[in-house]
């Protein structure tokens, strides 16, 4: 696994790299050099500590964040900037970028009274900067792991067929008689199997189980009702009474990142 951080600052690029990572690029956007140049060794250190592949790019301002945030898995983003400041980049990347993709967007600042305006544009997290010793660590360590689940695959008995597919193309999975059939983004398959033995090769890698005979990866979650979960793509799959405190609680767990 190759894990690539991008760090941006003034006109310089860095790239660092280490045999055996997942790719992650991370970039990091301030305007006080500094900082950047101490977040950058931060980072280097724990990168090095984890044993993670790492890149690093690094920017001194967000102008052209449109041309570049998709060559990143993680940003970390300072918020208070001259002429483009972080929440206006945010705000910009929401218009064409889905949340549950990359790039991860992780608010750095000083600026706590801007907290809950930083908040309504739906970042990863939110660092403030004199906590950054205590939660970076976490913070890069669990993009790492969800950059691993992205990669990791599936097989399939598809009939005589041995179907290979990423878990995380893996929509929804649900039983219908004695098959268990697997709605992906490519197409449907099913197997001759239970939906017990499913769920426990899948509950690691972000699936819950909305009804008895229905599991769902949660990142595809576009809505919680009462009854039924909808999905991205369209779809909507039962939600029993017994796992709706359980799917709502994960599904939001799922959504942000805890810097305790």
């Amino acid at each position: 696994m190759i894990l690539n951080i991008y760090f941006i600052i003034s006109d310089y690029v860095f790239i660092l790299g280490i045999i055996g990572g997942v790719g992650m690029n991370i970039a990091i956007i301030d305007d006080e050099q500094t900082f950047v140049e101490n977040l950058k060794s931060d980072v280097i250190n724990i990168c090095n500590k984890m044993e993670f592949e790492y890149d690093i790019d690094t920017f001194n301002n967000a102008i052209n964040i449109m041309s570049i945030y998709r060559n990143y898995h993680l940003i970390l983003l300072d918020i208070d900037m001259p002429i483009t400041d972080g929440i206006t980049a945010l705000k910009e990347i929401n218009k064409s970028y889905n949340p549950k993709e990359f790039p991860y967007i992780a608010f750095v600042t000083s600026k706590e009274n801007l907290v809950y305006e930083a908040l309504k544009e739906f970042p990863y997290t939110f660092i403030r900067k004199k906590d950054i010793n205590r939660v970076l660590e976490d913070c890069i360590c669990k993009i790492y792991e969800k950059i691993n689940q992205k990669r990791q695959k599936y097989t399939i008995k598809n009939g005589r067929n041995l179907i290979t597919v990423y878990t995380k193309d893996i929509i929804y999975i649900e039983k219908i008689q004695n098959y268990v059939w697997f709605h992906t983004v490519n197409g449907v398959y099913k197997e001759r199997t239970t939906i017990e033995e499913k769920f426990a090769d899948l509950v690691s890698q972000n699936f819950v189980r909305t009804h008895i005979g229905c599991l769902v990866n949660l990142r595809y979650v576009f809505e919680i009702e009462q009854k039924s979960v909808l999905l991205d793509n369209g779809d909507r799959v039962p939600l029993s009474r017994k796992y709706y405190s359980d799917v709502n609680n994960k599904y939001y767990e799922s959504l942000v990142v805890d810097d305790d």
